[in-house]
């Protein structure tokens, strides 16, 4: 079963299980199910679909990390469909700048590729590169890094 097949089931599941959850606060509250205008306004409030979030959302992003010189030379297999693998080199310079406190680079370089797939297919990503080069592709990044890692 494909990404797509499975969030269609899911979406089918998530708003099946809201019209029996209004069907049976119907019943408990009123003695009984509701009627077309009752449901017409309860599907009104139905909250949507999951959509598929793009890039990594359907992506795993497996990061092993090497201590290497001054930092860590990191193993990237990103999972979906085939896979990829990367090498991605990270200095405590930069661990330190972009992920303040941490002492190693596992999650920033899994939240690095998750920005990374949200604006490029994984096989566009370089095979080998230091991480502070994506900022060089992507002005922004260092600041979205920052922002996600502390929230």
């Amino acid at each position: 079963m494909t990404d797509e097949e499975r969030l269609a089931r899911l979406n089918e599941r998530l708003r099946q299980a809201f019209i029996e959850g209004a069907e049976e606060d119907s019943r408990r509250r009123l003695g009984r199910g509701l009627t077309a205008e009752e449901m017409e306004r309860v599907l009104r409030h139905y909250p949507g679909d999951v959509v598929k979030p793009k890039g990594a959302s359907m992506s795993r992003i497996e990061v092993t990390a090497a201590v290497a010189g001054d930092g860590w030379d990191c193993s990237v297999t990103v999972r979906n469909g085939r896979q990829t693998h990367h090498r991605v080199r990270v200095s405590r310079a930069d661990l330190a700048r972009l992920a303040s406190g941490a002492s190693d680079p596992v999650e920033l370089v899994q939240a690095s590729f998750a920005f990374l797939l949200e604006r490029e297919p994984k096989e566009s990503i370089l095979r080998e590169f230091d991480l502070a080069v994506i900022g060089r592709y992507f002005p922004g990044y260092e600041r979205e890094i920052g922002r996600r890692l502390a929230g």
